[in-house]
């Protein structure tokens, strides 16, 4: 055990140099203490037999010294030491005591930190070892597509057939799409981004991402609808975050939906302040779709990350990150679905540029329209 004394506040002003600062400890002292496991209290440290093996005692002038290990079972973390060059001056047994209990409750409190020190280093490791395997999961279904894609286009080129490549390409593409969504929701939870704010007109972005999704929309027969407040103003966002998280809503949506059948609707909605209930202006954005709805025992569930309920074509962080981005703009995400009834996400931000919102203030209030059809 390492033993050297450190000073952690100073009663007076600071030495001025390093040997002025050094405490002078009998290490004879100490190493009794330490190896025999029980208080010390020497009343004439100078004559007791027990420290006449080593010379520190007469070197440093000591005449009374109290000295308590710090030991929790077989582990001794270090000892607790005073020593008095004051003559006629004695430490006293109640003194001891008190020594050795607090040397008790240290020993403990420190045993404690290790072990829940060892609690967490397993958890993290379990942790670690979850998303590897997740992740390795979605990649994997990734890399398959494209080799299936890979092989379609090949056959394609093979009989000179552009249509059947054409075919190949369009999975090649999926697939890509799908690795470069999963790359920047992986940075997005890993390295949480500094909210950069500015004024942004809601109408191109969120048709900027209408439009990421159009070919599969069309492929599949889904009608997508944009219906952006034609009056609202600027609103303060990080556009480049809050595309990716409207992007993880609407893709979500538009593949939850039945080919031939499925509708999801984008609103925008730019509420006014309204003392008391609503202190700032708000916006809202609001997903919605006629899918199968999210069953209830996992509704709790879908903000958790690598929680999919997408089955193999879900990584389960795209909830997870557009949570944290929407968090981040000091806003909150709210989920309405039934089974069977389809789902809606509706996405509440402060719309000014004060960086210290209260979330509270987001709460929508009388003015702010519930979502329908979902009873």
């Amino acid at each position: 055990i390492d033993m050297t004394p450190a000073v952690v506040k100073y009663a007076t002003v600071p030495p001025e140099d390093d040997d002025e600062a050094t405490i002078h400890v009998s290490k004879t002292i100490l190493t009794h203490c330490v190896r025999e496991g029980e208080g010390i209290l020497s009343s004439n440290a100078q004559a007791d037999p027990r420290f006449q093996a080593g010379d520190s005692v007469a070197r440093y002038n000591i005449r009374s010294a109290i000295c308590s290990p710090i030991t929790f079972g077989d582990r001794t973390f270090g000892a607790i030491y005073i020593d008095s060059s004051i003559a006629n001056y004695t430490f006293t047994p109640e003194q001891l005591a008190l020594m050795n209990a607090i040397g008790a409750h240290t020993a403990l409190a420190l045993a404690n930190a290790e072990q829940t020190a060892r609690r967490l280093q397993t958890e993290r490791l379990a942790a670690i070892g979850e998303t590897v395997a997740s992740l390795s999961h979605s990649i994997k279904n990734i890399l398959q597509g494209l080799r299936g894609g890979a092989d379609v286009v090949e056959m394609g080129l093979d009989k000179g057939d552009i249509k059947v490549a054409r075919g190949g390409w369009e999975i090649l593409r999926r697939n890509l799409d799908r690795i470069v969504t999963l790359t920047m929701n992986m940075l997005a939870f890993s390295r949480p981004k500094h909210v950069e704010l500015e004024p942004t007109n809601m109408s191109p972005l969120i048709r900027e991402c209408a439009s990421l999704l159009s070919d599969y929309c069309e492929q599949n027969s889904i009608a997508l609808m944009i219906d952006v407040d034609p009056e609202m103003p600027p609103v303060a966002l990080d556009q480049n975050l809050m595309h990716q998280a409207l992007m993880n809503l609407m893709t979500n949506a538009v593949e939850a939906v039945e080919p031939g059948d499925g509708v999801v609707s984008v609103r925008v909605r730019y509420h006014e302040a309204s003392r008391p209930k609503r202190r700032r202006p708000v916006l809202e954005i609001s997903v919605i779709d006629n899918g199968p709805g999210i069953p209830k025992r996992k509704i709790n569930w879908i903000f958790e990350p690598f929680h999919t309920t997408k089955g193999i074509k879900g990584t389960g962080l795209g909830l997870a990150v557009t949570k944290r981005i929407v968090n981040d703009h000091k806003g909150r995400i709210v989920v309405e679905s039934a089974e069977g009834k389809g789902a809606a996400f509706r996405v509440l931000i402060p719309a000014d540029l004060d960086e210290h919102a209260d979330p509270s203030a987001t709460d929508g209030g009388p003015g702010t329209p519930r979502f329908g059809g979902l009873s």
